[in-house]
């Protein structure tokens, strides 16, 4: 997997900065995603778009139906076969900057708030707002908040 961001000069600067102590000992960093993600379809039966390896994009999961438009990009917001939410689509990069600046390693615990706060009737099966707390030694801590329906 790529993180975006690692490989910018800016990134890895402004990184560079904080290990030197530009800020003091950093202990916190909060890290988000908002974004205006509509409504998801309901998933129907469909024929596999030609050209789809069905079976090879499940991998190891239980095998499934193809249902439409659950594979390109909208993987992400159909259930825990496959799909991860905001934290494997975006979080990752984000939390690994963090991680990055305080030197964190991994965390000791993490605390969670999440549920699907928005269109309760579309198709999207995975929670859609997050909170969560990463506590690592030393007594740092990544504040997460990922939204998926809300821009603000």
């Amino acid at each position: 997997m790529g993180n975006q961001q690692v490989s910018e000069p800016e990134t890895i600067e402004i990184i560079n900065e904080i290990h030197n102590g530009i800020i003091g000992v950093p202990y916190k960093a909060i890290a988000f995603y908002s974004n205006g993600r509509g409504e998801v379809p309901v998933p129907v039966k469909a024929p596999v778009p030609q050209g789809l390896d069905w079976d090879l994009f499940q991998g190891p999961a239980p095998r499934q139906e193809y249902m439409h438009d659950t594979w390109d990009y909208n993987w992400h917001w159909y259930g825990w076969t496959w799909g991860t939410g905001e934290t494997g689509n975006n979080a990752v990069h984000e939390l690994h900057i963090a991680r990055w600046a305080l030197q964190g390693g991994f965390p000791e615990r993490v605390d969670v708030a999440a549920g699907k706060n928005h269109f309760p009737e579309d198709g999207w099966t995975m929670y859609d707002t997050m909170d969560a707390t990463f506590k690592f030694p030393g007594n740092k801590i990544i504040k997460w908040d990922g939204r998926n329906h809300s821009t603000a």
